[in-house]
């Protein structure tokens, strides 16, 4: 759902208790919706305490997925 930028589903998956940081082929949301540019989602996940930087396993961070999906606004979301 964060991928595809679905903030109703989002927001009804949070509510239903799924964890904000679960990962699904060693992705999270966060690193998912930046990474495509849904910077509401983004903000979202970070309201419910999603984590900003990506486990160590994967050596980036969602700063680096955003610019380099050339997403101004979502960098600038997860760079505060």
């Amino acid at each position: 759902a964060a991928s595809r930028g679905q903030e109703a589903l989002v927001k009804a998956l949070l509510n239903k208790g799924a964890h904000v940081d679960d990962e699904v082929n060693g992705t999270s949301p966060l690193e998912e919706a930046e990474a495509n540019g849904h910077q509401e989602i983004a903000k979202i996940l970070l309201s419910k305490g999603a984590k900003k930087k990506a486990p160590p396993k994967i050596r980036n961070n969602y700063l680096i997925f955003a610019c380099a999906a050339a997403v101004g606004d979502s960098a600038e979301i997860v760079a505060v």
